[in-house]
């Protein structure tokens, strides 16, 4: 059976069904309206139906039911009431998983994750999504952030070039993020990599406003 159109969707029927959705800045082309989150990465809209999901595209805007305004309240809102499942563990990096097609962008929201699933984080967490299944992270403890940052990105690399992994809806970034108690979210580490996974390359991002809470100048 095929799925109903966005455009075609009633106002109540969107209320329900739309969704924000964290998205590779490789999106913006064609989704125009998108709001940026931080380097790399922007907030879109789509549409959850039972068995797919669809994105609102530039043309869809005209023809919905609700005002973009109102499909980004209601989407979030949405999207901040998915189902996640925090992966037991103690060590540095930690994970959250899920059934749900929305979990990386429930990391777009930290204040709906802390303190009741990471625990306090008055200095931030640092951050990961590799794809659209599953949230990397570590609360920053100011002290220790080069060595959380380093075994972030490694697990962050590990999950995107895992041939074993199906990266549904595609990866999403290979990058590291700093998300503070603000709600504000920077990019901190840029990597790539080239030549099949054999050389890393990598950059920290010292802005004013990663530098409020990293201390670079005592590294």
């Amino acid at each position: 059976m095929e799925e109903t159109h966005p455009t075609k969707l009633t106002a109540e029927e969107l209320r329900a069904q739309i969704r924000v959705r964290v998205l590779p800045e490789k999106y913006a082309e064609v989704m125009g309206y998108s709001l940026p989150i931080a380097d790399g990465l922007l907030l879109g809209l789509c549409v959850d139906y039972p068995n797919t999901i669809r994105m609102v595209l530039n043309e869809d805007l005209d023809e919905m039911a609700l005002s973009l305004e109102e499909m980004y309240e209601y989407g979030r809102r949405n999207t901040d009431a998915e189902p996640i499942s925090p992966v037991p563990g103690d060590g540095v990096v930690r994970a959250i998983g899920g059934s749900s097609n929305f979990v990386a962008t429930r990391a777009t929201n930290w204040a709906t994750l802390t303190p009741s699933v990471t625990g306090p984080a008055p200095h931030g967490i640092l951050f990961g999504i590799p794809d659209r299944e599953i949230i990397l992270y570590s609360v920053l403890e100011p002290a220790e952030w080069l060595k959380q940052l380093d075994e972030l990105a490694n697990f962050v690399l590990q999950v995107v070039v895992d041939p074993q992994r199906e990266h549904p809806g595609g990866v999403i970034s290979w990058d590291v993020y700093l998300a503070t108690p603000d709600g504000r979210i920077s990019r901190l580490l840029e990597q790539a990599v080239a030549e099949e996974g054999k050389q890393v390359t990598r950059r920290i991002y010292n802005t004013d406003h990663t530098a409020a809470y990293i201390p670079f100048d005592e590294s």
